[in-house]
């Protein structure tokens, strides 16, 4: 059956190519699944989180016009993404930090060593924004951050008498960062020297 224009209550119509019979039935290829959703949402909903997720404009992510990705795709947004129950549980440790991801949206995370136990949207690493990650989450015995100041003073304020660690991964990489690989600064060039063998 291929599309072939509209009944006058504007149903979609039908046409075999074969035989030239018509009907207004709904194809069994668009049916709803048992969850309700049809293929095009599921693919749309892929789109999506494919574009939401990577670096291309969203009518690169449509192949045509933007302002259509956004109809076909304006009720994405709505879908409820369930959260991590709040146990109470006390960790060891939890690792805190914030993925920026296209578009200008940072997923703030909070991790123990085994698995995700919170995350929250924002706009930016701002303090409220990590105050609303840890709200839900039991002081652990240790928090390690990368030193975004958004997150220790959040963590001074939620977490009080949990002691702060930095991340080294983040250290090494503002140390890099700060200084290149190849100082040409003479305080910087002993942070690279090779020490010397015993």
């Amino acid at each position: 059956m291929i599309r072939n224009g509209s009944t006058t209550a504007r149903h979609p119509r039908w046409r075999c190519k074969d035989c030239g019979a018509w009907t207004s039935r709904s194809r069994r290829d668009q049916a709803p699944a048992q969850d309700g959703t049809t293929p095009r949402q599921v693919e749309d909903l892929t789109t999506f989180v494919a574009w939401g997720t990577g670096t291309r404009s969203q009518a690169d992510a449509a192949g045509g016009s933007d302002r259509a990705f956004g109809r076909r795709t304006a009720w994405c947004w709505d879908v409820p993404v369930p959260k991590p129950p709040a146990t109470g549980q006390v960790h060891s440790q939890v690792f805190i930090d914030g993925m920026w991801l296209a578009h200008k949206w940072v997923l703030l995370v909070a991790r123990s060593p085994t698995h995700v136990i919170g995350w929250q949207w924002a706009a930016s690493e701002s303090a409220a924004a990590y105050q609303a990650l840890l709200a839900d989450l039991a002081p652990p015995d240790l928090a390690t951050t990368d030193g975004a100041g958004g997150a220790l003073k959040a963590i001074a304020a939620t977490w009080p008498g949990t002691p702060i660690q930095r991340c080294l991964i983040h250290v090494h990489r503002d140390t890099v960062r700060d200084l290149t690989l190849r100082p040409k600064t003479t305080p910087a060039r002993p942070y690279y020297a090779t020490p010397a063998s015993c």
